[in-house]
């Protein structure tokens, strides 16, 4: 998804400035499918400089409404980018708690994903290959009928 560099860490997602450190997170795919798994890609950067911050540690909670879903802690940081797979039960609207533990401080910032069942096309291709094996067995029928009645 992605490669460590200093001043472009990622290209396009969200990004939110707090107390000198710059959070930058995107999701792949960029619309997040219900019971499909997601990477979330972060990076973390001195808001002056735009260099990934080295030294951090870093925890993603997860939430639900109120309830928290998930927490990861044990996440590979280099020059400030990491990223982790997650798959999202429910649709709706997730609440992505980044909290950076610095020596000095912890910030915390959040982000809201949306989260969208499979894709509209996938089920009306359902519906509308139903629709034709409803339509494809009642001209059978028909065509029986009509025959029986012929004779």
């Amino acid at each position: 998804m992605f490669i460590p560099f200093s001043m472009a860490h990622i290209i396009g997602g969200f990004k939110k400035d707090t107390n000198g450190i710059t959070v930058q997170f995107i999701s792949d795919p960029s619309f997040v499918i219900q019971n499909e798994d997601s990477n979330l890609v972060f990076s973390i950067q001195n808001a002056t400089t735009g260099k990934g911050l080295e030294r951090i540690s870093v925890i993603i909670n997860i939430f639900y409404g109120i309830s928290l879903i998930q927490s990861y802690t044990d996440l590979d940081i280099i020059e400030g980018d990491f990223s982790l797979k997650h798959n999202f039960k429910e649709k709706g609207i997730y609440e992505i708690e980044v909290e950076i533990l610095t020596e000095k401080e912890t910030i915390s910032t959040i982000f809201l994903l949306q989260v969208t069942p499979k894709s509209l096309l996938e089920d009306m291709t359902f519906y509308v290959t139903l629709g034709i094996s409803i339509i494809i067995i009642m001209l059978i029928i028909i065509n029986r009928f009509s025959q029986i009645n012929k004779k």
